[in-house]
């Protein structure tokens, strides 16, 4: 990682306008609230970790209609040419509908675009049809249609671990160029419209027979520890030469927390 590593500037560029056309449209639709910072700007900003120049900002809405927390990281590092955006937007830890994330990178020096999108289980979907059926089978036409799209590549690079914690629908992997990237935007948009009816209708009863209501807001930080781990995902210890270990260690906790922004009950409505 070179040590003349440019300020960090939230350009308008095609993987920047795939993430924000999703928080815009979360943030619009159900009613949240951005906590800035103590300057009024983003919650957060990422620091270089060899240099001091801002790399990055970390952003977080709050909410109460379906959706409690969403959080955005956006990292721009020239050279090498990193353009990384990243958002989760996160139901409230009883509810057992899905989470919902969007990552879209541009890596101008390898020459391609990398793309993840999914609608990650609040249940254990492998116990529960009629969840897959009601959340998951409206998918598989948009799964298919995307991977039959010439151009776009599955991934190769996640780890089977991390497929286990998301579910089969997650969409990952590569595109060739802007114009296949583009293509994107069809696809995640059917995503998230069918994600954000399942937070405004609920999951119907009969797709919950056998779930131990009680234990869900367990089972969703479980999940989270599991999913948002150096051990799991190896982004976190490639970024380390970016943005070090100790802001890496927030970044996770923040993704991590279920009653908060990055400890339980330190944000109040």
């Amino acid at each position: 990682m070179s040590e003349t590593i440019e300020k960090y500037v939230a350009e308008d560029s095609l993987a920047y306008r795939l993430c924000w056309d999703s928080i815009n449209h979360i943030v619009e639709r159900f009613k949240m609230k951005e906590v800035t910072g103590e300057d009024g700007g983003a919650y957060h900003p990422i620091m270089f970790a060899r240099g001091g120049k801002e790399v990055g900002e970390q952003r977080v809405w709050m909410g109460q209609d379906g959706v409690f927390k969403l959080v955005y990281v956006g990292l721009v590092a020239n050279p090498p040419g990193v353009d990384s955006h990243m958002m989760f937007a996160f139901t409230d830890k009883d509810n057992p509908a899905p989470h919902y994330t969007v990552d879209s990178v541009h890596l101008a020096h390898m020459g391609h675009y990398a793309y993840h999108c999914e609608v990650m289980p609040g249940v254990d979907i492998g116990a529960n049809l009629n969840y897959v059926n009601h959340v998951y089978e409206p998918l598989s036409e948009y799964n298919k249609g995307l991977y039959g799209t010439e151009g776009f590549v599955k991934s190769e690079e996640l780890g089977l671990r991390q497929w286990a914690f998301m579910s089969p629908w997650m969409l990952a992997g590569r595109a060739p160029d802007a114009e296949s990237f583009d293509k994107l935007f069809h696809y995640i948009g059917k995503y998230r419209e069918h994600w954000a009816q399942l937070i405004e209708n609920g999951i119907p009863q009969d797709c919950l027979e056998g779930v131990d209501m009680s234990k869900i807001a367990d089972r969703d930080y479980r999940n989270r520890c599991a999913a948002f781990n150096r051990d799991v995902d190896p982004v976190y210890n490639q970024l380390l030469p970016l943005m070090g270990q100790e802001e890496g260690d927030r970044q996770i906790q923040v993704l991590r927390c279920v009653d908060g922004i990055e400890q339980d009950g330190d944000y109040q409505f």
